[in-house]
């Protein structure tokens, strides 16, 4: 995993935002709890779409995919899970 002394110190704190406006939408959707396995591409949708909901930039929306899809890819590198929730909307 990468160590917080790897990245810079306002990309540490933009991956903590990301994070927790993430984990805010999964409370609030009844999917904190889960499993990270179960979390799926709809569930990632969701949160993009809440984003957009909130008036978010088209910045600001690139920056909380990179964030998140960086945290799940580091699952995935673990073997945590298999598949990266939030790659088909990263590479597009």
């Amino acid at each position: 995993m990468t160590s917080l002394s790897s990245i810079a110190i306002t990309t540490h704190g933009q991956y903590r935002e990301a994070q927790n406006r993430f984990i805010g939408l999964a409370k609030n959707n009844a999917v904190a709890g889960l499993p990270v396995e179960q979390l799926s591409r709809r569930v990632f949708a969701e949160y993009l779409s809440c984003l957009a909901h909130d008036n978010n930039n088209a910045t600001s929306l690139n920056n909380n995919k990179r964030a998140m899809s960086a945290l799940f890819s580091k699952l995935v590198q673990a073997l945590i899970i298999e598949v990266n929730p939030s790659a088909k909307y990263c590479n597009s």
